[in-house]
């Protein structure tokens, strides 16, 4: 019911659900109210008081300062009632959106139960991307110009094109593709085929 409460955003139940607990209202309280950048751990920090919940704000923290010191700090906004009914995330979950699409083109997040009940030790994390909602974010654009095009046929592996792609957009833009596309010029070409460069 708490976590209703946070995905609907509904301070109003949420207090009437707390009760007389007022460490729960206080807790879930700054949850439900937190939105914005890295300044929200401070404010929730100050509510904490299980070594859990320590760990799990750390946790958190960490997966932070990876995503800043990558650069994309500023493109992230914490916000708690970012959630699913689905009951196998046991970690973070995200969305991702894009200007001039109207909903959320990612979503997934960390499922570590899923496994575990597979038999698995193991953690989980996962996402999709709703391709179907960009189609229409690029229609009618001109003649599209990149420093470098990476073309593959869908058999080499990903780490191998996840390289390459690093590697060429330390020289500016990048765009992959698995068919050459229209309106497309570039300053150089990478072509994957049967799972080797070309």
């Amino acid at each position: 019911k708490a976590m209703e409460c946070l995905r609907r955003k509904n301070l109003h139940e949420l207090e009437t659900l707390c009760g007389d607990n007022r460490t729960a209202w206080e807790k879930l309280s700054a949850l439900l109210r937190c939105h914005g950048g890295a300044e929200q751990l401070e404010v929730i920090e100050k509510v904490l008081t299980t070594q859990a919940e320590k760990q799990a704000l750390a946790e958190l923290a960490g997966l932070w300062k990876l995503l800043d010191q990558a650069g994309y700090g500023d493109h992230v906004r914490l916000d708690f009632s970012v959630g699913t009914s689905m009951g196998y995330y046991s970690g973070v979950v995200f969305k991702g959106y894009l200007a001039g699409v109207p909903e959320r083109i990612l979503s997934g997040g960390q499922y570590d139960k899923l496994p575990k009940k597979m038999g698995r030790k193991a953690k989980a994390i996962g996402f999709a991307i709703y391709v179907d909602l960009l189609q229409g974010l690029y229609q009618g654009e001109q003649d599209r110009s990149v420093d470098t095009l990476i073309l593959h046929d869908g058999s080499v592996d990903t780490e191998i094109l996840t390289a390459a792609a690093e590697e060429a957009a330390k020289n500016g833009t990048i765009l992959v593709a698995r068919n050459l596309p229209k309106h497309c010029s570039y300053k150089a070409l990478i072509r994957f085929e049967k799972g080797a460069r070309v």
